[in-house]
């Protein structure tokens, strides 16, 4: 489950740079993000054939400066990663992976 908070918090620094229409350091911080999720989901190949796409979307939108758009894709990753987060820790701690 940390490696999930992490990613979740991987996004803050794509969120800022992404908002301060900066094209290069978006593109480090979505690398970086990237680069963290296929270390943790890299075994998981429904989940990157699911996402990927949607990631891949999000690198083409910083690519072509649409940075509203990239801006709320990236809000709707940090509340999906949140939400996720939310609901495990409500589990018993006995049977989370």
């Amino acid at each position: 489950m940390r490696s999930l908070k992490n990613l979740a918090e991987t996004l803050e620094p794509l969120k800022k740079a992404v908002a301060q229409r900066n094209q290069e350091k978006s593109l480090e911080a979505f690398n970086i993000f990237l680069f963290q999720f296929t270390g943790v989901f890299g075994r998981n190949e429904k989940i990157l054939r699911d996402t990927v796409p949607l990631l891949e979307g999000l690198r083409d939108r910083i690519r072509a400066e649409d940075y509203s758009t990239a801006c709320s894709q990236v809000l709707s990753l940090q509340a999906m990663f949140r939400s996720v987060v939310s609901q495990l820790s409500s589990l018993d701690p006995d049977v989370l992976p």
